[in-house]
């Protein structure tokens, strides 16, 4: 659902590093400007450390100021087959978050968490991933694609935190949008909010 944008106009297009992931369904006709996507993936925990095991999960936030119903949406990871269907009677008020969990019971037993659904049965990879969320009609509405090296947090990788977003109006798929989360990460509040 994005597009490539050059770093600059004059930039060699001949070479991979002058171009990066734009916002959900590109710029065309005018400059690149700040991603404004509605739904966002804020905050992943693809490798939780062993003494704090939550299992796998992603928060997802709404950054408009109405609720988004997100009924029948599909949550996958890179591979088409890997698949969680949102419950009917799903959706994410204005501002706030929601977490989709792998392991109900890893979960739990690490976070009091009132805004969550799942379990997705499938495992997110730490050597790289893509995630994506499509609405009801199959229209893809968000993606990321993050790595655990080349310049993203890299304390996700089962160090005991997880990789937060550091503005929701951003480019979540550029390293420079992410850090480090506090200890065991922030499910459904403001991340940095247990710092």
């Amino acid at each position: 659902g994005r597009t490539l944008e050059r770093t600059t106009n004059l930039a060699n297009g001949i070479i991979a590093s002058t171009w990066f992931d734009g916002c959900m369904g590109g710029s065309p006709g005018i400059a690149y400007t700040t991603c404004n996507e509605p739904l966002t993936f804020n905050e992943v925990n693809y490798q939780s450390s062993t003494a704090n095991d939550a299992g796998d999960w992603i928060e997802l936030r709404n950054n408009t100021s109405n609720a988004i119903n997100i009924s029948g949406w599909i949550y996958k990871d890179e591979i088409n087959a890997n698949q969680f269907l949102v419950p009917s009677g799903t959706s994410i008020n204005a501002g706030e978050h929601l977490v989709l969990y792998s392991d109900f019971t890893k979960f739990t037993t690490q976070h009091s968490v009132t805004n969550k659904i799942g379990p997705f049965l499938f495992d997110l990879v730490n050597t790289g991933e893509v995630l994506r969320l499509y609405d009801a009609a199959g229209k893809i509405q968000t993606s990321l694609f993050y790595l655990p090296n080349n310049g993203w947090p890299d304390s996700a990788n089962a160090k005991g935190k997880t990789m937060e977003l550091i503005n929701p109006i951003s480019n979540i798929n550029l390293a420079v949008s992410w850090k480090n989360s506090c200890k065991n990460g922030t499910p459904a509040v403001i991340n940095g909010s247990n710092c």
